[in-house]
């Protein structure tokens, strides 16, 4: 699928899912879900143990900005562990059938939510577990029979044969108890041998699915698709990793491949072998919507064989989008009078026609991980059609360094440029963490948070180096676009372009995203008398806000020429702040200097000199710009120059003495003169960049955010402290730098963004 067809497909999904929470929960009753839509109220403990497990499940699976309203599900699902276990183990059936799968689909979700370790789970475990050792052929659990009438046996020759998707779910069972309650499961796991079988069922898994891969390579009549999906799904999630084996690669290319060929044409797949029998229902199947929500969040995985798992499926795109829409096709509504509240029947009860709890979940959590699944491809196919860029420096700690540094600019009322960047950007991003990569959809920037700014200034500021030294910083992609990317196919396709670049921009999430040396593109209107440059202006005005809405990404304009640009596009909503990025300050100039020199300098008095004839060098009239530089102006040039002209000035103070203190400021004077820079000739320089200081702004709603050091992380602080991501943070919309409020410190920063508290004597 091309970009177009996956963003259309992605922007279907996100509406769909939107109804995802409203209709699951018109099964909840009481602190159960309803088997059937139309079944009485239930009341009392747990009820549907398998339905109810599998609807939190899926509303687990739908992130908050769909449930708005909702209870809370980890809150659903720590109360049906708790409720699940206090049931007798004889009410561990599926209506009244199938006590080996009601423990194996309803625990895993139970043993995750536990409070804390419950010794009713061992006999639970060993439920299971029993006919492994009744029968030494069995590798692996499959549903077996209720003893006969006054007998407390069971006879083997009675069971169902093991199938994959059983024992899928009491691997996923064991890796819980692992996680959660290792040292309290330790007695039972020796005396039933579990990390043994755990190997056993893996291994059998493996075999199942070679046999399933030539069974449909056969086109055999008894391929059974259902036990090839789950065996799959258990070789990818618990076997060992393969990102090195090829031949392994390769089985699940074919399994892949198998998996796909029996698809029916409508979307779905027919019912293969029954997993059970319930006395009452008949049999009963895998569920199509079940399989693929497991193998689905496989793929959603960061593991080496997630990712190999996706690239495999992406292939098969539409096939997952046609299984999709099959759902599409055969909705239920839920209530007469409510058309957006839809759920679906499984199909495997003879003349059941009603909506059911647990294949409505089913199919709203495919729908979640396929919105994921398709998010995360449209965003690939997205970064492989822009500008992407390598940040300049590697690691968050240099980048943090690079940005102190070169933010280090010439003084002025604004507050420094490191500081607003670190504050503004890039510590409200590290506060937050990394988030889930696998969430597309995510809005990894609060609302309060800056996500745009204008970086402008005289060039060569490194206003470019910063914006990527920020995505370094916090770990994000960085896309660098520039004015030729609009003009790249020519002025005749420059609105076909922007459409192409900005689509794609929209379908990003976590990247930082630069537009460099696009001062033509948004010149004042009125000014402005070329149809390409009028109508670039007015189509990116919407889609800079649109970007800005979206709050996944951060992105910055760099320039040189901020009076150019059209009021609109500056307000707020479009950009939270114009950031001025000056030239080096006058200590890092100084610095600067003495590593080129190789030796100490000082110019006492300097900076105060220097900005002294700067603001009259800048305050002369507009007749007077392209007048020159007077002498007595001279120092003026050490404010705009830039760290490549050090090495020019070093040379020429190297020329003079500079071993009399009085003199060095005289010795400076006379080697200014001798910069080469044409353009520091005149006073327009000087006038530009003293009134472009005064263009700064911040939105002052959206908030700034400090660093914490010196204090210890695990006591408790009043606000506006607070600890987020390992770290202690303040948070504040002031542009003021935080003041002490713990008796018996001072705060002091000693780098950009960073409050360093000191214990006073």
């Amino acid at each position: 699928m091309d970009f177009q067809e996956l963003a259309k497909q992605r922007h279907a999904l996100q509406e769909f899912c939107q109804l995802h929470a409203a209709s699951l929960l018109c099964f909840r009753s009481d602190r159960s879900f309803k088997l059937a839509i139309t079944e009485n109220d239930l009341t009392g403990p747990a009820r549907h143990l398998t339905t109810t497990a599998t609807c939190i499940e899926s509303l687990l699976d739908c992130p908050s900005r769909y449930r708005v309203g909702v209870a809370d599900p980890e809150e659903l699902a720590r109360g049906f562990a708790h409720d699940a276990l206090a049931r007798p183990g004889r009410e561990w059936t599926s209506e009244g059938s199938a006590k080996i799968y009601c423990r194996c689909r309803a625990l895993p979700l139970v043993v995750r939510h536990l409070a804390s370790f419950d010794s009713r789970l061992r006999d639970h475990i060993v439920g299971i577990f029993q006919q492994l050792g009744k029968d030494p052929q069995r590798f692996a659990i499959g549903e077996t029979a209720p003893p006969k009438r006054g007998s407390k046996k069971t006879d083997p020759a009675s069971w169902y044969p093991p199938n994959a998707f059983h024992t899928y779910w009491v691997l996923e069972l064991l890796d819980a108890l692992r996680a959660r309650f290792a040292k309290d499961c330790a007695g039972i796991e020796a005396r039933l041998r579990l990390d043994a079988r755990r190997r056993h069922m893996i291994l059998w898994a493996r075999h199942q699915l070679g046999v399933q891969v030539a069974l449909h390579a056969a086109e055999s009549s008894v391929l059974d698709t259902d036990q090839l999906g789950w065996s799959l799904a258990i070789v990818l999630k618990f076997g060992e990793d393969f990102h090195f084996d090829l031949a392994e690669q390769d089985l699940i290319r074919q399994a892949v491949r198998c998996l796909f060929q029996t698809q029916l044409p409508v979307g779905t797949w027919r019912h293969y072998r029954s997993l059970f029998h319930y006395r009452d229902a008949g049999n009963a199947y895998c569920y199509v919507f079940e399989t693929f929500v497991v193998l689905l969040k496989i793929a959603l995985s960061q593991k080496p064989s997630g990712q190999f798992f996706r690239q495999c499926l992406y292939g098969r795109a539409k096939d997952l989008i046609r299984l999709w829409e099959y759902a599409g096709l055969t909705p239920i509504r839920l209530l007469p009078d409510a058309p957006n509240l839809i759920g679906w029947c499984s199909g495997h009860r003879i003349n059941q026609k009603e909506a059911e709890g647990w294949a409505t979940a089913s199919v709203f959590s495919f729908a979640q991980n396929l919105r994921r699944l398709v998010g995360m491809w449209t965003r690939e196919v997205a970064l492989a059609e822009l500008p992407v860029r390598r940040p300049r420096i590697d690691g968050k700690q240099e980048a943090l360094g690079q940005i102190g540094e070169r933010g280090d600019t010439w003084p002025c009322d604004a507050p420094g440029v490191a500081e607003q960047l670190c504050t503004l950007f890039v510590h409200p991003i590290l506060k937050a963490g990394e988030g889930d990569d696998s969430e597309p959809d995510a809005q990894p920037i609060g609302k309060q948070q800056a996500r745009s700014a204008i970086l402008f200034g005289p060039p060569g500021t490194s206003k470019t180096y910063l914006a990527s030294c920020i995505a370094a910083a916090v770990g994000w992609k960085y896309i660098q676009v520039h004015a030729s990317h609009f003009v790249a196919r020519g002025l005749g396709e420059v609105q076909r372009t922007a459409d192409e670049i900005f689509n794609r921009l929209m379908e990003l999430d976590r990247a930082v995203v630069l537009f460099d040396e696009i001062d033509e593109l948004v010149r004042e209107r009125e000014q402005e008398h070329d149809a390409f440059g009028r109508f670039l202006t007015t189509s990116m005005l919407p889609k800079v806000a649109e970007l800005w809405e979206q709050r996944k990404i951060v992105y910055f304009v760099a320039t040189n020429h901020i009076r150019y640009f059209d009021a609109a596009i500056t307000r707020s909503q479009r950009f939270d702040a114009l950031v001025f990025v000056g030239t080096p300050s006058c200590e890092a100039k100084l610095r600067h200097l003495k590593g080129c020199m190789n030796r100490e300098i000082t110019f006492g008095g300097m900076e105060r000199l220097v900005q002294e004839q700067l603001t009259r060098a800048g305050c002369i009239g507009a007749e007077m710009k392209d007048k020159p530089l007077p002498d007595d102006m001279m120092l003026a040039k050490f404010a705009l120059l830039r760290y490549d002209q050090l090495e020019e000035l070093a040379h020429h103070l190297s020329k003079l003495q500079l071993d009399d203190d009085a003199a060095r400021v005289e010795m400076m004077v006379k080697a200014l003169k001798e910069i080469g820079d044409q353009r520091l000739r005149t006073y327009a320089p000087y006038v530009d960049f003293v009134r472009d200081i005064k263009y700064h702004r911040r939105d002052c709603q959206k908030i700034r955010t400090w660093l914490v050091e010196g204090l210890v992380q695990d006591e408790a602080y009043p606000e506006p402290i607070r600890k987020d991501n390992g770290r202690l943070w303040i948070t504040t919309t002031s542009d003021d730098t935080p003041q002490p409020i713990l008796p018996g410190f001072r705060t002091e920063i000693r780098t950009p963004g960073v409050v360093k508290f000191l214990k006073e004597e």
